[in-house]
């Protein structure tokens, strides 16, 4: 089964034909389930075979009220909620409302920002340029910077709402279309840059290229207590001496190529010690 991915919600006008066939399919269900007071949320899918019912409940519409500018603005001035106060303690103004809204005042929309990222949000474009629209009535924003966003798989994860409302419906189409354009070219939010942990072998690796080092023969007059090596990274390279006693290796006299003829360590000869690269010195700082 596919994931339900919702990128708005348009109203639809009272007078067009869908929204009539929808209220002749609505009212009968609640006649049937005895509903006769109060606000209902119902959501009804239309299909080849006609209407479906997905739910009929006893409560107000949801989203949080953000919907609640754009009813005011399409009505001319009340919206469900309002409608279900006045009801109570305002019958008469509640007596004079119409059985159903006539024709808009304005035009809107919600506009329900997908996400096709995924990361640590490091700043959101996109709200700046919601909130400078001529439309622009709210925000709600569902990932803030600094949250994990992810991507938009379902009505759960949508990264935001944006209501916007206008006289004017050219004004919303535009507006709606630089939001959508923003969304999907990747920069309604900009993702900070997230670097998986690296010891220090393998940061100077990726900066500098893998150092290898080479053992070489010791010059003729350079004695047992210390031997010759040559370490190359990234184009570079260096040759220097090793002192060769029990105690702990230690560099000497770093040199730069070309090399010149290293001096031996003057110190009694003793055991042998492993090679300690660049890397290795690093990593232990």
């Amino acid at each position: 089964r596919r994931p339900l991915v919702y990128f708005g919600m348009l109203p639809v006008p009272p007078s067009e034909a869908v929204a009539q066939r929808l209220i002749g399919y609505v009212l009968p269900v609640l006649d049937a389930l005895q509903i006769r007071y109060g606000a209902t949320h119902g959501e009804v899918i239309l299909t080849k075979d006609g209407p479906c019912l997905v739910e009929m409940n006893c409560r107000p519409h949801g989203g949080d009220g953000n919907w609640l500018p754009m009813a005011r603005a399409l009505t001319g001035g009340y919206s469900q909620v309002d409608a279900l106060l006045d009801a109570f303690v305002e019958p008469q103004r509640f007596a004079a409302l119409p059985p159903c809204p006539g024709t808009w005042q304005a035009a809107a929309q919600e506009f329900l920002v997908v996400s096709t990222q995924e990361g640590k949000v490091a700043s959101a474009p996109g709200y700046e340029l919601a909130r400078s629209l001529r439309s622009f009535v709210s925000l709600e924003a569902f990932v803030s910077v600094g949250d994990q966003l992810a991507r938009t798989v379902d009505v759960f994860t949508q990264a935001a709402s944006i209501v916007l409302v206008h006289a004017d419906a050219a004004v919303v189409t535009e507006d709606a279309a630089a939001l959508r354009r923003l969304e999907q070219s990747g920069d309604f939010f900009t993702l900070a840059v997230e670097y998986p942990y690296q010891t220090r072998e393998s940061l100077l690796a990726s900066a500098v290229g893998t150092p290898t080092a080479t053992r070489v023969p010791l010059p003729a007059s350079a004695s047992a207590t210390g031997s010759v090596h040559s370490l190359s990274s990234g184009g570079h390279s260096a040759s220097f001496v090793i002192d060769t006693t029990p105690s702990s290796p230690t560099l000497r006299r770093p040199e730069r190529r070309p090399p010149r003829v290293a001096r031996p360590a003057l110190r009694p000869s003793g055991l042998s010690v492993p090679f300690v690269g660049t890397a290795g010195r690093l990593a232990r700082m």
